[in-house]
């Protein structure tokens, strides 16, 4: 993962891959070091190399046989001694224009990636951070949205000790729907709000998707996303960047950098708390699981 998805450590792998290639050739040069001798380099490669093998190879359970789970976040528990190894064979190099160009083009290809990944979170996250706004500005409202529309209220909630907004604001999830009325109904509620945030409601285990919006749901209106960061002017500069290519080359690559930074449409619908799904016994949802 750490050489073949580029785009989370961009030259960082390669570089610290070009380390071991050199420790392996210097050892074989220079014969195999003793116990007491070894170098830094090497104990840093030590320390990377069976890492890599201990979430690599080592099962966490033997019946059924599973192993560690590969997910991109893990890549942080590689960036030091990757880091360490990459940066100690770039200051080998022998030729300094050749280091500092190769420097330069980490730098700022690291710090460029660094901003379309705010960006792809951003854009994300956008509709959610408006919900939870929508929540705020009515406070006597339940409020019924995606998984991530609840866990970031959650997390609002919790900075600014607001508790009763994630106690209002609740996932549509596998196994709640039933509950919605029995648990909550109107009582202590002015209105009941479901958002469908299709960006991101298919996203989290049992999280439901609105295929279908229920006829007797009153559409109140489309939000309006939020919290875009500093990524996005980057993703703008680019798109301008690239507007002279012609359509099949630059149409393609605008229509990806678009995708972050306009995220899919959130809408918020009134809904009848003793009828969420309008009577019906199978609404017009999918569930993820």
């Amino acid at each position: 993962m750490c050489i073949r998805d580029s785009k989370h450590t961009f030259l960082l792998a390669y570089l610290s891959l070009g380390a071991l290639i050199y420790l392996f050739f210097r050892r074989s040069t220079l014969g195999v070091e003793s116990a007491s001798t070894i170098s830094a380099e090497t104990y840093v490669a030590w320390w990377l190399l069976t890492l890599l093998a201990t979430l690599s190879f080592l099962p966490i359970s033997l019946d059924p046989l599973l192993f560690v789970g590969k997910q991109s976040n893990y890549l942080n528990l590689f960036l030091a001694p990757m880091a360490i190894l990459g940066g100690t064979w770039l200051a080998q190099l022998p030729k300094s224009r050749w280091r500092n160009g190769l420097v330069s083009i980490a730098v700022l290809g690291g710090i460029a990636l660094g901003a379309f990944e705010q960006a792809a979170y951003q854009v994300f996250t956008a509709n959610s951070k408006a919900a939870v706004e929508l929540a705020i500005k009515r406070p006597n409202a339940m409020i019924l949205g995606s998984v991530n529309n609840a866990n970031i209220a959650t997390i609002r909630s919790i900075l600014d000790s607001d508790f009763a907004l994630a106690a209002r604001f609740l996932p549509i999830s596998d196994g709640y729907i039933p509950d919605v009325r029995g648990k909550h109904g109107q009582v202590g509620f002015e209105e009941i709000l479901i958002i469908v945030d299709r960006e991101n409601q298919g996203w989290g285990t049992g999280a439901i998707v609105v295929d279908k919006v229920p006829e007797c749901w009153i559409k109140l209106a489309d939000l309006q996303p939020t919290g875009m960061g500093l990524g996005s002017l980057l993703v703008q500069g680019v798109r301008l960047v690239i507007r002279p290519l012609p359509e099949n080359v630059g149409g393609k690559i605008d229509r990806a950098l678009r995708e972050l930074m306009e995220p899919e449409v959130a809408t918020v619908y009134h809904v009848n708390g003793a009828s969420l799904w309008c009577g019906s016994s199978q609404p017009g949802v999918s569930v993820k699981r």
